[in-house]
């Protein structure tokens, strides 16, 4: 008995998708079961490789399915940071290369109700070539692009914005993405949810589970879903207002 293959789909039905995500397990063996899962799509993303335990040894159905469906979440990865109760799903991710940024991208766009709202940065003292890939990456994928600061260590981080930006604005020669810098991290994922309207995804990456922010030679408490749940809460407070 093996695990064929996965396939994420996108339940209609769910007022939040992320929420809701089906995965169909199709497993060999004498009866070629197929199993119906419902994971978020973190989850449904674990559950897209064959696996190598269940193929070796003689492991019941039944018993898949449900350890299939215990998967914890890993922090930081597709992390979804909103409520089935959120009127947004806003995601953090430690997509922190332009090629795991357009996958982060590529697996929310088909689950995005509306428009998709991406958040990130780009590190200092690394590869600075990779900066303008990223922007363009995140222009072709999103509907609104907000650039901002990521780990800058000793580097000045308008500069890194800016050279994330070029690509950011070449490709929007081409797309229609709304392209925004916004210096202050915390700033821009506040800003982020708080723009987004009803069936919006907002996507915040680079940083994932990291707990922290360096700056400037200091390393200082930060954290992606702390902050992105703040914004959460001042939406919430701000739609009881009316």
């Amino acid at each position: 008995m093996r695990l064929l293959a996965s396939t994420a789909t996108r339940d209609v039905e769910g007022a939040n998708s992320f929420n809701n995500c089906s995965c169909l397990l199709a497993i060999s063996g004498p009866t070629r079961n197929v199993i119906p899962v419902t994971l978020p799509p973190g989850r449904a993303r674990l559950a897209t490789s064959p696996s190598p335990t269940a193929s070796a040894l003689d492991v019941p159905i039944d018993a898949i399915e449900k350890g299939i469906r215990q998967l914890p979440g890993v922090p930081g990865r597709f992390e979804v940071a909103s409520t089935r109760d959120d009127d947004v799903t806003v995601v953090v991710d430690y997509a922190h290369t332009d090629d795991a940024l357009r996958n982060l991208l590529e697996t929310a766009r088909p689950l995005a109700g509306q428009r998709l709202i991406t958040v990130f940065g780009a590190g200092g003292d690394r590869d600075r070539t990779k900066r303008p890939l990223m922007g363009m990456v995140a222009a072709r994928l999103s509907d609104v692009v907000i650039i901002t600061s990521d780990n800058t260590r000793g580097e000045d981080p308008m500069r890194i914005i800016e050279e994330v930006k070029r690509g950011a604005d070449a490709e929007t020669r081409q797309s229609s993405a709304n392209v925004l810098a916004v210096l202050d991290r915390h700033d821009a994922i506040v800003q982020a949810i708080g723009l987004a309207a009803k069936g919006d995804v907002v996507l915040i990456a680079g940083k994932g589970h990291e707990k922290y922010q360096e700056v400037d030679g200091r390393t200082l408490p930060f954290d992606d879903v702390a902050v992105a749940r703040e914004g959460l809460e001042a939406r919430r407070v701000k739609s009881r207002a009316g």
